[in-house]
Formats: structure tokens, C-alpha cells, sequence
């Protein structure tokens, strides 16, 4: 068993149960690995930007008085964004890691001025994990990283045992539940999800079938999104909820969509989680994506941002919905089971 101190800029509550959710995820691993793992993280419950920076003020004097000496590993997530208070501890750290994401790797160029300087400062002897293979490659192209200190590890990995298969389409219903689970925002390909509704007609007509577009109001632009997708009937809106209930989200839909443009799109779990639940994907054709959204198998990749294309791709899904088998993918390289064994040898 080692002790591990694990670091983030955020930790889900009550309050703000989306806000880094995948922390927790880790957390949760790292205890079934069997180590001792203790938290120091900014404190979510915030309800606007004022306090936000008021925790971050709070969370830099944690950092600056702790006392890193007292673990094996010291395992930082999102490291950039707390890496002004804690580069003087770094030599006092038996084992650096730092494990990254998306936004610490592709930032605004002000913030690469102010952490690419202080990234270079870390020890030779610092380990790194990312989500995917294609991350790996990013961070190692970014910054020179051997590739001998990277290690692949979906970010905590899909409770499988939570997120259950349930893929029993009612054949009676001549409605197919289209699902998206990520923030509305332009980035994360919601504007395709208009033309979809816009052709909502050529669709059904294709497939024989009614279509229904259910999403979660989550995001930085969600009002605005909400008042778009409100002028369609066809059109139904949850309430945001913690990763512990989203599987209520995937069990009430037949196909999601991760039309996602992002760079930064080093995994992709809410598409890991409903392929869990047994649900193709219909994601974009890049990023971490092509690792594990297998065309015929797992779901359908489209061209990004080609709204013909994506519409294809779902009108082939829709047609051929019983020969995908998603959760095999998961079960075999990313459940929390895997990473849990993962964490077992990478922590000696």
C-alpha cells in the first residue's frame, strides 16, 4: 500500500456535483487499489466567479503551508493551474506525477506564457498519466516527454457496475431517443444538434422512425441553447445530475451524440459511460474518439463539424442499432476494474 496525496482544482459536491466528477472517479480507484489516499483540492460549492477565486486563494495557502514530504507519491491532476504555489515543494516530493487531461495541455496563448515556464520546471524523474493513446502523443510532441514516462489510463475508468447494460429497444416504439450528455457550448458540437432538429423530417423519413433529442442543461451557454431547442417539439431537456445518477440518463436514450471539435478531447467519458449502458455513439472522427468508437461495432465516426456526414452517421446507426456491442470495448480497456489494476502495479 503507498500513500498518496492526490491534487485538483475542484472536487464534485452537492452543490456543483459536475464540477471535475472524474476526480472522483480516480479517488474511488485508487481506494479499491488498496492505498491510502488523502485529498487536497479546491473546494467546488461555489456559485459564481468572486467566489471561485476566493477558494483558489484559499486552496494556494493550503498548498503553500502543506507538508508533501509525508507521501510516496504526490499524484497532481490539472497541475498548471496550482503550479505557481507548488513548484519551491517539488524537490521535496519522493514521487511526482501528474496526470493530465485536455485544458492543462491546450490553453490561451496568456496562460502558455505563464504555465509552460513552470511545467519545465518539474523533475526528470516526474511520471506522467493521460487518458489515451492520443494523448500520450500530444503531451510528448508538446513537450519533448520520453515516452517511456507516459503512461495510458482512462481518468478513473467506468464503473461498470453502475453504468449496467440496458439496450432492450422497445420494438413497439416508433420513437428513437437521440441522447447528448455534454456542456452546451459551440465547442463541443452543439450547433450539429440544430441542423438535426432542422432536418428532424428527412431523418424520420429515412428511417421510418420519430426522432427525439434529449439533452442536459449543463454548460456555459446552456440558457441560450435552451431557448434554440425549446422551438422544437421534439426536444426534451433534464436537469443537470451527479455521475452516480447519470446512468438514468443512458437508460432513456437509444444512440449518443459526441459530435465534439475539441483538441483538448483527451477521452471522453460521458461516451464511455453510455456505451456502458450498452448505447452506440455517434462521435466525431479524431481525437481519443477513434480509439474506442469502432464503426459497426461500438457506434459510428463522422467527419468534424460536417453536418452531412453526421446525419449519415446517425441515420446508420438508427437502421442498423442491434448489431453494435459498445460495453465490450468498455470491459475490456476501460472499466474501473482495469484501472484499478493499473493503479495497483503504478503505485508500488
Amino acid at each position: 500500500m503507498s500513500k498518496i496525496l492526490l491534487m485538483h482544482n475542484g472536487y464534485p459536491t452537492e452543490s456543483n456535483p459536475k464540477h471535475s466528477s472524474f476526480v472522483k472517479n480516480i479517488k474511488e480507484s485508487l481506494d479499491a487499489a488498496g492505498h491510502d489516499v488523502s485529498l487536497l483540492v479546491l473546494q467546488s460549492d461555489f456559485t459564481g466567479s468572486k467566489e471561485h477565486f476566493i477558494q483558489y486563494i484559499r486552496f494556494y495557502k493550503k498548498i503553500w503551508k502543506h507538508d508533501f514530504s509525508r507521501y510516496d507519491y504526490v499524484f497532481m491532476s490539472l497541475y498548471p493551474y496550482y503550479a505557481l504555489p507548488i513548484t519551491r515543494s517539488l524537490s521535496k516530493m519522493k514521487q511526482p506525477v501528474i496526470h493530465w487531461h485536455g485544458d492543462d495541455l491546450y490553453v490561451s496563448k496568456i496562460k502558455a506564457i505563464l504555465f509552460t515556464p513552470l511545467i519545465k520546471k518539474l523533475p526528470a524523474r516526474t511520471l506522467h498519466i493521460t487518458p489515451s493513446e492520443y494523448f500520450k502523443q500530444e503531451l510528448a510532441d508538446q513537450f519533448k516527454y520520453p515516452l517511456s514516462k507516459i503512461f495510458p489510463s482512462p481518468s478513473g475508468g467506468i464503473d461498470t457496475g453502475r453504468f449496467t447494460e440496458n439496450n432492450n429497444i422497445d420494438e413497439n416504439s416508433n420513437t428513437i431517443k437521440l441522447g447528448f450528455a455534454s456542456g452546451l457550448i459551440p465547442e463541443k458540437g452543439t450547433d450539429l444538434l440544430i441542423k438535426v432538429l432542422e432536418q428532424t423530417s428527412e431523418i424520420e423519413k429515412a428511417v421510418n422512425k420519430k426522432i427525439q433529442l434529449h439533452y442536459i442543461f449543463y454548460g456555459k451557454e446552456k440558457n441560450r441553447y435552451k431557448a434554440v431547442f425549446s422551438n422544437f417539439d421534439n426536444t426534451v431537456c433534464w436537469e443537470v445530475m451527479p455521475t452516480s445518477e447519470m446512468q438514468n440518463f443512458y437508460h432513456a436514450i437509444d444512440i449518443l451524440l459526441f459530435p465534439t471539435m475539441r483538441r483538448q478531447e483527451s477521452l471522453g467519458l460521458v461516451s464511455l459511460e453510455a456505451m456502458s449502458c450498452g448505447k452506440p455513439v455517434v462521435g466525431t472522427d479524431a481525437f481519443a474518439i477513434k480509439e474506442y468508437v469502432l464503426n459497426g461495432k461500438s457506434g459510428e465516426r463522422f467527419e468534424m463539424n460536417n453536418s452531412e456526414k453526421f446525419i449519415e452517421a446517425i441515420i446508420t446507426v438508427i437502421k442498423n442499432i442491434h448489431s453494435y456491442s459498445p460495453r465490450t470495448i468498455v470491459e475490456e480497456r476501460y472499466s474501473q476494474h482495469s484501472v484499478i489494476d493499473f493503479y495497483k502495479t503504478f503505485f508500488k
